[in-house]
């Protein structure tokens, strides 16, 4: 292996390196305090490794890892993410024991190999390498969901994912099989594209988009997510829905560049009915909810809707798009979630998830409250938040490959998404308190101000994170 090779897997290798001390070390000294900051460095040391070597992309190591452009920018994202969710994860975990004991150590080996997972994955241009990264990632989350096996709830979402997982991976590798029936190789290179177009070369690349809209959540293969994230702890359900749904939106992402099979017309149909049905079912089954998680989750589900529009539209506007919006999504949804971790640190039987409970939470906890509400705010598309801006760069890419009925479907499942988002808003701004909570100290409240700032920043000066996606590709 050459000296380069070896440098394009250290942002990768890092985080492993990590998993393996949390791992051993937990084992004679189980203080939960340093594992966290071994989980800490290993994340940071990932973070700090892909900006280093940016100025030497693209790099490729054997064949089979790219870092290029698009690993660039989606690897520090799934680096920061991961990050943000072991600082929530730890005061949230502190007062929570498992099985008596209170180091975690588990917890943070799983969510390491998780990382490395999502890792691999969005980098990955040999089909056998993508499927080890995302069977990592998934056998990561299995544990990671029924980690508090004592909730009943948490177990049964590790089970349920586990066997829809499997399912989708079978769909996953068959779509391989076919393309390599096809093609003869498992790198990723341009299809061959001529009509009449062969069953295998169809049938592969609609599973392998079936297999990975599974991960991504899209109707109708979204059944699982509302259940896994209620059953999920909220630091869990805030990596799911960060990172391990980016890191799979990435390489399709790739997938559809790299093979250019988004010229093909069914790819594009199968595609545009995924991202069009989840604009609407996810927005419309948001309404009637009253938990707060199974709000997000069907509000995550449509806005993977959102994001796969620039997939179907493809054109030099959709990486470009894809990479922004994956930005904004990620903020946004760690911001809800951190708030849920936040406010459920003091309560170690259960997690503050219904809506109810956020009745005039501005008045007796102002600082999550104003975090909440910014992120629902950018959640429902309003002016100066990023996800306005991300909206905006959707429409453009869907404008741009005139994908009318889609456009029109992003602007119903926007209008009726605004109703539920305000609907919460207006609660945390109810009738006023008499006295205020206790605040709460830890690692997440200043993760929350961050990613406030963040999502305030991108709405307002979104011109540098736009030069960085205009480089991805």
């Amino acid at each position: 292996m050459q000296a380069a090779e070896l440098l394009a897997l250290l942002p990768i290798m890092l985080p492993a390196v990590a998993a393996m001390a949390v791992l051993l070390l937990g084992s004679f000294v189980p203080r939960h305090g340093l594992l966290a900051t071994i989980a800490t460095a290993g994340l940071l040391g990932g973070l700090v490794a892909v900006i280093a070597l940016r100025p030497r992309v693209p790099l490729v190591s054997m064949g089979l890892l790219a870092f290029d452009g698009r690993a660039a920018f989606f690897w520090p994202l799934l680096l920061g993410a991961a990050l943000a969710v072991v600082a929530l994860g730890f005061g949230f975990l502190r007062a929570r024991p498992v099985r008596g004991e209170r180091h975690h150590r588990e917890f943070y080996v799983l969510l390491l190999l998780a990382t490395t997972g999502a890792l691999t994955l969005a980098a990955a241009v040999h089909v056998a390498v993508m499927f080890v990264g995302l069977e990592l990632l998934s056998l990561s989350l299995f544990g990671l969901l029924a980690y508090e096996a004592e909730r009943e709830r948490a177990l049964e979402a590790g089970v349920k994912y586990m066997v829809l997982a499997t399912l989708s991976s079978g769909f996953l590798l068959l779509g391989l099989a076919l393309l390599y029936a096809e093609t003869g190789s498992l790198q990723l290179a341009p299809l061959p594209m001529t009509e009449p177009w062969s069953p295998y070369l169809l049938g592969g690349v609609v599973l392998v988009v079936v297999g990975l809209g599974f991960k991504m959540s899209l109707v109708p293969l979204h059944m699982w997510t509302p259940d896994v994230y209620e059953g999920a702890s909220a630091p869990v359900s805030a990596f799911i829905a960060s990172v391990s749904k980016i890191a799979a939106a990435a390489w399709l992402l790739r997938f559809l560049e790299t093979t250019e099979a988004w010229s093909l017309a069914p790819v594009a149909l199968v595609l545009a009915m995924l991202a069009g049905a989840s604009m609407l079912v996810g927005n419309l089954l948001a309404l009637a909810q009253e938990n707060l998680k199974r709000l997000l989750a069907y509000s995550s589900i449509s806005h993977l809707g959102y994001l796969s529009l620039p997939l179907v539209a493809g054109g030099p506007l959709a990486g470009e798009a894809v990479a922004f919006y994956a930005t904004a999504y990620v903020l946004m949804l760690l911001a809800a979630f951190g708030v849920v971790a936040l406010l459920s640190e003091g309560t170690p039987g259960h997690e503050v998830v219904q809506v109810r409970a956020y009745h005039g939470l501005f008045w007796r906890c102002p600082v999550p409250a104003a975090v909440l509400a910014v992120a629902l705010v950018s959640l429902a598309g309003i002016p100066l938040t990023a996800g306005f801006v991300a909206k905006f760069y959707v429409f453009a890419a869907g404008v741009q490959a005139a994908l009318w009925w889609l456009l029109a479907a992003l602007v119903i499942g926007s209008s009726v998404g605004l109703y539920f988002y305000l609907r919460v808003l207006v609660t945390l701004f109810a009738t006023r308190a008499a006295e205020r909570d206790r605040p709460v100290a830890s690692m997440a409240g200043g993760v929350l101000v961050a990613l406030f700032a963040a999502i305030v920043w991108l709405g307002v000066l979104p011109a540098p994170l736009m030069q960085l996606a205009g480089g991805a590709p």
